[in-house]
């Protein structure tokens, strides 16, 4: 970190930087080991010391400052955070922003408007993006295995309506937690009504590479 941004930092400002940083790898699906570590190197530039602990619902935080006299400056943050899901735009945003930050490319503010900056409501272009991805993706799958047309059909409209099942979950925070028990069991439902009523298809095929959406990181 560069000395004039650390001068105009002041340790409180410096603890609330790592703090929100740390908050947003949590949430965005960062193992625990790796945000520790991220952490702790994060802390160290901006002149602090500190000791992460954390757990699928939250985070212990426990800063010093190395120039004060030992126990002069401790401060302990306990941050209560839901579960993370994984989100790999937003976690390289975030390191991004925190390498960008300890480096002195960006001051503290400016790393905590950008980091803020990824809670905006995404745009209409972008839900249909990430609708179409969904699509995409499942009938990729179904065609990698060279499945009849049929089945990559299926696999497709699938896709789709997980794709559309997810977008409606972020208004319905209670359905979300069961978000995944239920795409499954409309692809079941979907791909049995096809191979009933349409062709035949390859029923364990196509019903895979529906869920494939569902793999973290996807």
């Amino acid at each position: 970190m560069s000395t004039s941004t650390t001068a105009s930092a002041t340790y409180a400002q410096r603890i609330a930087f790592v703090c929100e940083t740390a908050s947003r790898l949590h949430t965005y699906g960062t193992t625990a080991q790796r945000l520790e570590g991220a952490v702790v190197v994060l802390a160290e530039r901006l002149g602090l010391e500190c000791e992460p602990w954390s757990n699928p619902t939250g985070l212990i935080l426990s800063f010093s400052d190395p120039s004060r006299p030992l126990g002069a400056s401790d401060t302990t943050r306990v941050i209560r955070l839901a579960p993370g899901e994984n989100d790999l735009y937003k976690l390289a945003e975030s390191d991004r922003i925190a390498e960008a930050v300890a480096g002195g490319a960006m001051s503290i503010a400016q790393g905590h408007t950008a980091l803020r900056a990824l809670d905006r409501n995404p745009s209409r272009l972008w839900r249909a993006t990430q609708l179409l991805a969904f699509g995409l993706a499942s009938g990729a799958v179904a065609g990698l295995w060279r499945l009849p047309w049929v089945d990559v059909a299926t696999a497709t409209a699938i896709g789709l309506l997980i794709g559309l099942q997810s977008l409606l979950n972020e208004r319905r925070p209670r359905l979300r937690e069961a978000s995944d028990a239920v795409s499954a069991l409309m692809a079941g439902i979907v791909a049995v009504l096809v191979s009933n009523l349409v062709q035949p298809l390859n029923l364990n095929s196509v019903i895979i590479a529906a869920l494939v959406v569902l793999l973290p990181g996807l």
